[in-house]
């Protein structure tokens, strides 16, 4: 199972859509992994790629600002652990740009261990909202990348599921659903 958001908006096809990170890392090896989140999706999306590129001059059309994905504070430890922000024109189903936040109060790690929250398991879900899928919520959705929830350990996430890949299937034509 899949969700997409406003009715299947996606990102224009061609081109390299460049982000920055920005913040403080809480924990070695963090951005490395928000960047193999962004790589899980791009991987699967073709004609159009996410880049890293912290000096960026492409601008969200909605912020005026680059896309970003920011080590913040949200709302301390235990709560909303990330959240995005994508912009996009309905009239065209377009996104055009994103902001996400990752909330830096929380306790991070990178290895799967079973006391911390997975930097790439959250980050592949946050990214699955920047290319414009929604929240699965059934319990038997539990393992796919876009269930609303996470735990501590948790690191099967950190991988797109069937449902995922049959959302890419249906949005951006990607044929790999194995």
């Amino acid at each position: 199972r899949f969700s997409l958001m406003s009715g299947g908006v996606q990102w224009f096809a061609g081109g390299t859509v460049e982000y920055r990170i920005v913040g403080s890392e809480p924990v070695g090896g963090a951005n490395a992994a928000v960047v193999a989140g962004e790589e899980e999706w791009d991987a699967l999306i073709a004609g159009r790629n996410f880049a890293r590129n912290d000096a960026t001059a492409q601008t969200n059309l909605c912020t005026g600002l680059p896309n970003t994905i920011e080590w913040a504070p949200i709302d301390g430890p235990g709560g909303v652990i990330g959240r995005t922000f994508p912009c996009y024109f309905l009239g065209i189903r377009e996104t055009v740009g994103f902001h996400t936040e990752l909330d830096i109060d929380e306790s991070w790690g990178t290895n799967g261990s079973a006391t911390l929250i997975d930097v790439g398991d959250v980050a592949t879900h946050e990214f699955g909202h920047a290319i414009g899928f929604g929240h699965v919520g059934a319990p038997r959705d539990g393992c796919l990348t876009m269930y609303k929830f996470v735990m501590d350990g948790e690191i099967q996430k950190r991988t797109l599921g069937l449902g995922e890949k049959l959302g890419l299937a249906a949005v951006y034509g990607n044929t790999n659903v194995t």
